[in-house]
């Protein structure tokens, strides 16, 4: 059979769509059609004027069934958009025809393809430039992928019948609709006889339904607010980059908050402003976050795990929203159908005999079809209040698409002032006793919240040392990211214990003049400094001021060491299976610390939130 002969017929290819097929193998194009097919079935039975009648082309809600769960995460405007995109101009409906062009144009054919059809993707009103609404849309909308993902994969991991009990204990910490709990419950029960009825086939099918309704869940619990108001940080740093970050007047972060949440962030400036496709270009190079979701959008069409997804009709996003609402976001990597956090790991449940078998190994799968969405796990958090955490969703979304693979699964911290006070011997000892790249975080007693990425361990030193793949950012008022420009070698500076030398930590500058860093944390932790600087092509203060107050300062390891990463095999490796919670405690609370962690930043309501946390190992 000719490969979409059924919806060409005998008109002639495109060129485009001859490119498009050249692409993929046969195996791939026979996938990708299959998969279209199952899902216009669908379409066929559910139009109104019957199956005979209804058209050759998917409506919006097939096309979120072919894409996967993770199409409920974008916003309606970027949803929309993408529609449009993919839909043809004649009948409106989405065909085979230019759903592979598309999924070619963002997967196989080259970064121009890609960039050029992402960059259409968030052209919503179609004047060949960007504004601000569809940035933030899409920003909103890639950090609702990577928290969905996670709970998708840990919804699954957690086990048949560990998210019901676990949500017992939690006593419904989301505030979810009474009807929840029997869901998970009765996908407990399905999960169990396809294990010892239909086997793996059967477990996978579970999964996958499990991980729908967590994906559902995971986006109706997140605070849409708070990631928006963080969304106009990113769209002010790539809409007025001529705007320096620290141009507005100092003010408490408690205010600078104020000002968001009260709509501040849409000036008119900042709605007039325009992205070109060059401009877009070169923004994603240094924040390729936004784009790389886009580019990944389609990844799931065609694959066999989504394919049987939607055979059953849980793809979705846009599924029945009581359709176990409490699943996901509760289990999380906890395992709590409730939420709370009241759930343990994927280690609190054992599936018995061949049960666990087929379980561990659709669940494995699952791990692998998400991860590229999934966010680093955040860890050794200790008994540190969640709303003390700089590293806000976003951020973490945003910062971690710059890294590599390795650097992308569990960040420790290392150090924060607000739970370890302003201890400069204590900072130090850390971060230096765990070799390892870093990323630290300060926010000044101005509101401005910036950084820098150390690829090398800091150690004590005479020189400058460091590679071109540091790099420093400002993450408020608006989001810049600065890469090591190589003009010099003047990178990283660690001078601790020389009196004649700066004694603090600093990226960039020269170490014989004190005040001239890019970066710079005074030994006391109490101030800094920064300024523009060759080194990384900053051409403002990264802070409120050149000199300024500390008011909060965290260092997270991005990678734990080698060795310790051999002796714990593939468990803190996204991409081969369930990820574990915190640590070895027999506690359910305590295995689920991070994912408590994660989703309270979120602005999830979790009602067992001060029950127990992990303690901080001591130096």
């Amino acid at each position: 059979m000719k490969f979409v002969s059924w919806l060409v017929g005998s008109k002639p290819k495109s060129p485009e769509l001859k490119e498009a097929e050249a692409a993929f193998s046969e195996t791939e194009r026979k996938d990708i059609e299959a998969h279209y097919n199952v899902v216009y079935k669908q379409f066929q039975a559910a139009y109104l004027g019957g199956r005979g009648a209804a058209p050759k082309g998917l409506d919006a809600r097939h096309l979120g069934l072919l894409v996967g769960p993770l199409w409920g995460c974008l916003e309606p405007l970027l949803a929309a958009d993408v529609f449009t995109l993919l839909a043809s101009p004649d009948d409106g409906l989405v065909h085979l025809e230019q759903l592979l062009i598309t999924k070619a144009k963002l997967e196989r054919l080259g970064e121009d393809a890609c960039l050029d059809t992402t960059f259409r993707m968030l052209d919503v009103h179609r004047e060949g430039e960007l504004r601000a609404d569809a940035l933030a849309a899409g920003m909103v909308s890639g950090v609702r992928m990577s928290l969905a993902a996670a709970a998708a994969v840990n919804a699954a991991a957690a086990g048949p019948g560990a998210g019901a009990a676990a949500g017992a204990a939690g006593a419904g910490g989301l505030g979810v609709a009474a009807g929840a709990k029997s869901a998970v419950g009765a996908g407990a029960g399905a999960a169990e006889a396809g294990a010892g009825q239909g086997g793996a086939a059967a477990a996978q099918e579970v999964a996958e339904q499990e991980a729908a309704v967590a994906i559902a869940a995971a986006v109706k619990a997140l605070d849409g607010s708070s990631l928006m108001q963080q969304a106009l940080a990113v769209c002010r740093g790539a809409l007025l980059p001529q705007e320096p970050a620290s141009s507005s007047s100092p003010s408490p972060p408690s205010a600078a908050a104020s000002t968001l949440s009260s709509g501040g962030g849409w000036t008119p400036e900042l709605k007039s402003a325009r992205m070109s496709p060059d401009e877009y270009r070169r923004w994603t190079k240094r924040c390729p976050a936004l784009h790389k979701a886009l580019a990944g959008l389609l990844r799931h069409v065609g694959s066999a795990p989504t394919a049987a997804a939607a055979t059953s009709g849980t793809a979705s996003g846009t599924g029945t929203p009581g359709q176990g609402l409490a699943a996901g976001v509760g289990q999380g990597r906890g395992g709590g159908a409730g939420g709370g956090g009241g759930g343990g790991g994927p280690t609190a449940t054992t599936p018995s005999s061949s049960g666990g078998s087929t379980h561990r190994q659709a669940s494995a799968v699952l791990a692998q079809q998400y991860r590229h969405e999934l966010p680093p796990v955040l860890a050794q958090l200790g008994k540190l209040s969640v709303s003390a955490t700089l590293l806000q969703p976003m951020w973490m979304w945003l910062l971690s698409a710059r890294l590599p693979p390795a650097q992308r699964c569990e960040w420790r911290l290392l150090f924060s002032s607000a739970r370890d006070g302003k201890s400069f011997n204590t900072f130090f000892g850390r971060v230096s006793a765990t070799p390892g790249p870093t990323l630290l975080l300060i926010r000044d007693k101005g509101g401005a919240l910036f950084g820098g990425y150390a690829s090398q361990p800091w150690a004590k030193s005479g020189n400058f040392y460091g590679d071109v793949s540091c790099a420093i950012f400002s993450l408020l008022p608006a989001v810049q990211v600065y890469p090591a420009t190589g003009i010099n070698d003047n990178i990283q500076w660690c001078g601790v214990g020389f009196s004649q030398l700066p004694g603090g930590l600093g990226f960039g500058g020269a170490a014989g003049a004190r005040g001239h860093f890019a970066l710079y944390v005074e030994p006391s932790l109490d101030s800094g400094m920064s300024r523009p600087i060759a080194t990384f092509g900053n051409s403002s203060s990264l802070a409120s001021e050149q000199v300024f107050q500390i008011d909060t300062l965290e260092c997270w390891l991005l990678q734990p060491p080698e060795d310790e990463d051999a002796a714990s095999g593939s468990d803190n490796n996204h991409g081969g299976g369930p990820r574990r919670g915190g640590g070895g405690s027999s506690s359910i609370l305590d295995k689920a610390a991070e994912d408590r962690a994660i989703m309270k930043m979120a602005g999830m309501n979790l009602h067992s939130e001060g029950v127990r946390d992990e303690p901080l190992e001591e130096d």
